[in-house]
């Protein structure tokens, strides 16, 4: 059975004057390892494990970079900063997916991870307009997305069906995942 996560940071408001208010308490757990993979710290659970959403987006850029796709489809930096985030879905979101789409040689319709009101309106507490047509583009992982299609384009392989679990680019992430991490893929979840 695994320990309930450890509060490990509180987020205030206020003003050195007026004094402050806690307004978030931010509960996890974390393990800090040396060179040699020996739990040295730790908070709450070292062993808890977890769904890594977003945070893995580096790690699934790995075979993209690593095959030198950015400079072979010359993407600027700010490109490659989609390929390894979420977005918001904002309008330069958007123009920077479909410039790494051109680049490649596809458009948003070889995107596979489906359509999603952007990020952006929550951000800024407004209501999605519900007359709008949402696209992959707008999905905040869109810009992940686009990297996987410039891997499959670099090696090769079918653009059709990438986010299948055998698709050659999925056993590429999965392989360079757990070399990052030094684990045998067959211990990964």
């Amino acid at each position: 059975m695994q320990a309930v996560p450890v509060p490990l940071v509180a987020t205030t408001r206020g003003y050195p004057s007026t004094g402050y208010t806690i307004e978030n308490v931010h509960a996890g757990s974390v393990a800090v390892v040396d060179a040699s993979g020996r739990l040295v710290a730790w908070a709450g659970d070292p062993h808890y494990q977890t769904f890594t959403r977003s945070a893995l987006k580096p790690f699934q850029a790995l075979p993209f970079l690593l095959s030198d796709g950015p400079n072979k489809f010359g993407l600027a930096q700010e490109e490659l900063a989609l390929l390894c985030a979420s977005h918001s879905g904002e309008e330069k979101h958007l123009a920077g997916v479909q410039s790494i789409l051109g680049k490649i040689g596809l458009d948003a319709g070889h995107l596979e991870c489906g359509c999603g009101v952007p990020l952006y309106y929550d951000f800024v507490n407004l209501p999605a307009p519900i007359d709008r047509q949402w696209t992959p583009l707008h999905h905040n992982c869109s810009g992940k997305h686009s990297g996987f299609l410039g891997w499959c384009r670099l090696h090769g392989a079918p653009t059709a069906g990438y986010v299948d679990p055998e698709h050659p680019l999925q056993r590429a992430i999965r392989a360079s995942l757990a070399d990052a991490v030094d684990l045998p893929e067959s211990a990964m979840p």
